[in-house]
């Protein structure tokens, strides 16, 4: 599993990857709430999981290398600023 602890607008969020389930998890501790998602469906390729943080809408974006391989990396697109934020990671 990869642990990740990040900020997004202003929220403390924890993001959990557990690659051998191909599952995500976003925990916000303060309001101890979170949601999960399933990575890929059984196929490597680019996937957009959406994700409400507050009242901002985003999409969990996660990665696969070019080969189609194995999951390597994670970032955050913003739908209203229709732009991606600055939190990123590496899954591999």
């Amino acid at each position: 599993m990869k642990y990740f602890d990040t900020t997004i607008y202003k929220h403390k969020i924890e993001l959990i990857f557990d690659l051998d389930r191909n599952v995500w998890y976003a925990l916000h501790t303060k309001h101890r709430q979170f949601v999960k998602g399933e990575i890929g469906r059984g196929r490597f390729e680019r996937n957009h999981n959406f994700l409400t943080i507050g009242t901002r809408e985003y999409e969990l974006v996660i990665d696969c290398n070019d080969d189609c391989t194995h999951w390597e990396s994670w970032s955050v697109f913003d739908i209203k600023k229709q732009d991606y934020l600055t939190v990123s990671g590496r899954l591999d």
